[in-house]
């Protein structure tokens, strides 16, 4: 998404030393291609499917990771794992702030969010993000999977466990009516139990943030009880007692966002096992 009018507004702009290389298959690749042949564009190069190595190698020359999503009506773009890859190798991210791409990376830290429309800042970034290495690899730790299911998973037990100094201040409304709703008695008397919902299946190797952190936080607080729509219920993925996987006939592979019937789907789901649902968590 994005990458066509990137070429056409602002890689067109640079002076003729950068090098532009795509990684990746996708339905516009044939767009793009014309675009570069029609506007006469050098340094372009779209290299289609990459292997693991030449991925790694992609990453270790590379000065800057272009990230240049544009919204697109009923396909939003959700967390952008591939901005965590870039930093996590030290690699500056320039990225346009829509949808759930601010999510993934920390302005002046791991990169920076420009505004769509604004091709000359984001001409200026490209050309100098004035970002260290060692510096957005520091930073970009904040998403290493240790510390952010260690952080979800400690936010679930103080809510469970009535920490209500913690959320005093920003939260002093919602626990007055958690303190006396059917959810805070039933955690001292039976398991919780969680209906989430994700976009995207849950299997190995686990490559969308919303499928990692859902499943990990399920691993490590095992006296709540998970009921997974959305999800895959493949053999090699590690189940444990308190998840209970829906699988639904209608979950698209490789897609974000829910088909129509998809979403009736889960609508049904929902309304079934509404009766023992204690919470539902829309991870998106």
């Amino acid at each position: 998404k994005g990458i066509g009018p990137f070429i056409d507004n602002v890689f067109s702009s640079l002076e003729e030393d950068f090098v532009y290389f795509i990684a990746g298959e996708g339905s516009l690749k044939q767009e793009i291609e014309d675009l570069i042949f029609m506007k006469g564009i050098k340094g372009v190069h779209l290299l289609g499917r990459v292997g693991e190595d030449e991925l790694e190698a992609l990453y270790e020359n590379a000065d800057v990771f272009i990230m240049p999503n544009i919204h697109v009506e009923d396909d939003p773009e959700g967390f952008g794992i591939v901005a965590l890859e870039a930093a996590y190798r030290g690699v500056p991210v320039i990225a346009y702030n829509v949808d759930g791409i601010n999510d993934a990376v920390i302005e002046g830290k791991t990169g920076w969010l420009i505004e769509p429309g604004d091709t000359e800042s984001f001409i200026e970034k490209v050309k100098d993000p004035f970002l260290g290495k060692d510096a957005i690899i520091s930073a970009s730790r904040k998403f290493e999977w240790n510390n952010l299911v260690e952080e979800y998973a400690c936010e679930i037990n103080n809510f469970l466990m009535g920490d209500k100094k913690k959320y005093e201040k920003e939260l002093k409304q919602d626990l007055q009516i958690a303190a006396s709703s059917p959810i805070q008695t039933a955690a001292q008397d039976k398991p919780i139990n969680v209906f989430s919902v994700t976009m995207t299946p849950i299997s190995f190797p686990f490559d969308d943030a919303p499928k990692n952190i859902v499943y990990w936080i399920a691993k490590m607080v095992n006296k709540v009880k998970f009921y997974f729509i959305s999800c895959s219920s493949r053999d090699d993925l590690e189940k444990y007692d308190n998840m209970v996987f829906i699988h639904s006939p209608f979950q698209q592979k490789r897609h974000h966002s829910m088909s129509f019937m998809q979403r009736i789907y889960v609508s049904l789901a929902m309304l079934i096992n509404l009766p023992k649902i204690d919470i539902f968590q829309f991870f998106f």
